[in-house]
């Protein structure tokens, strides 16, 4: 029996260690390669927080960040306060919180209106309307930063009204449920005690006048076997104690919706002042918006215009097809004019080129080379060879 085979497998561990190694150098070289930006530049690019990085930023665009992330920051609160107000639970509403929430929101608005304010004033104050021209970009588009920022804190004290007017309409509900139980409950308890209130010898008169049998003319026994109706006073106080406890609790529960009402009144109120003050800083844009309506509204009414010409045109053209077959054939005359020139032209080119060549041919060469083709096909015309040969001859001769 033969024992296992051993493998040698010392390449491979080799090749790993080195695959290893190959990894861990650059991870090093990795680890101290310079970053391209040194750490002051980055805190420059980037803005430090001691505000040396943001110098180049300018003050209103500081503010308006700062407004932007203001009205973020309410908005949040807003939701969780309309989370509060929406739920309709008797007794697990949180009253304390929506308190504190709607103070703190009413705040912020105030807040945000007069820091809105103020951007307005330094706009007004970088850039006076009354000095600005029509290539101040930089003015227009603080106005427009400043109406932005106007709309969305509107936006937000509208939603704000809508919430409060919620809760307000959910605790009134929830103090008609209250009311309706205790009244039902406080019902209840004062027929049971007038039903009790029947049976006394204070009410019963007839029941004085009548002697107790036995000859028991005691009413204040507290032999539990004695029938008179004195016998059970402390059912009557507890129950009367019960009515009273309750009454006061509902009363408090009641004084506390009120107050919670009030203080939700007021607060409208309030976001009505505020509403009042974004409505005058609207106003004040208002010319700028008219005259930007006005000059669109003069772009439309050019486009249209220009838009009912060309319908015309291309229906006067489109209209008369009689014309546009004249103006077919015309163009087709012209196009046969032209290659009939072209061709006329290259004709009279040619012959201009023979004439040369026929000129500058010797005559008498042309007329022995003649008179040698015509003999050529006539030979036996002897006479009349003689008789041109001679001619010729007489000819150079002269």
């Amino acid at each position: 029996m033969t024992g296992p085979s051993i493998q040698d497998r010392t390449g491979e561990f080799h090749a790993i260690l080195g695959q290893a190694q190959k990894r861990m150098a650059a991870n090093k070289a990795s680890a101290q390669r310079q970053a391209l930006l040194t750490d002051a530049q980055r805190k420059q690019a980037n803005g430090s927080a001691d505000g040396q990085g943001g110098k180049r930023r300018s003050e209103f665009a500081r503010r308006a960040v700062e407004i932007g992330r203001g009205i973020t920051a309410t908005t949040a609160k807003l939701q969780r306060l309309a989370e509060l107000a929406k739920r309709k639970t008797l007794f697990d509403d949180r009253p304390v919180e929506i308190s504190e929430l709607t103070f703190v929101i009413k705040q912020d608005l105030a807040s945000l209106n007069q820091q809105i304010a103020s951007l307005q004033a330094l706009t007004l104050s970088q850039h006076p309307k009354s000095n600005r021209s029509k290539a101040d970009q930089e003015g227009e588009h603080n106005d427009n930063v400043v109406v932005m920022l106007q709309g969305k804190l509107a936006d937000v004290g509208a939603n704000f009204k809508d919430v409060l007017e919620v809760r307000t309409k959910n605790i009134q509900a929830s103090r008609s449920r209250t009311e309706n139980f205790v009244s039902s409950v406080s019902s209840k308890t004062h027929s049971a005690l007038d039903t009790q209130r029947s049976d006394s010898p204070l009410y019963n008169t007839s029941g004085r006048r009548t002697p107790q049998p036995g000859g028991a003319s005691d009413l204040l026994t507290l032999e539990p076997s004695n029938p008179s109706p004195l016998g059970r006073p402390s059912m009557h106080s507890d129950q009367q104690l019960l009515v009273m406890e309750e009454a006061q609790t509902s009363n408090a529960y009641i004084q506390g919706r009120g107050e919670a009402i009030d203080a939700i009144e007021r607060t409208i109120s309030e976001l009505g002042g505020i509403f009042g003050q974004l409505a005058q800083m609207v106003s004040e844009q208002s010319d700028m918006i008219q005259r930007i309506d006005a000059n669109t509204e003069d772009v439309v009414d050019n486009v249209q215009g220009a838009h009912r010409e060309l319908l015309k045109y291309w229906t006067r053209v489109s209209g008369n097809r009689w014309l546009i077959a004249k103006m077919f054939g015309v163009l087709m005359a012209i196009q046969g004019a032209a290659d009939m020139q072209r061709k006329i032209d290259k004709l009279a080119t040619q012959l201009a080129a023979f004439t040369d060549e026929l000129s500058n041919l010797n005559p008498f060469l042309i007329a022995d080379a003649t008179v040698n083709k015509a003999m050529a096909l006539h030979p036996n015309n002897k006479a009349g060879k003689k008789v041109v040969q001679d001619a010729l001859r007489a000819a150079k001769q002269d």
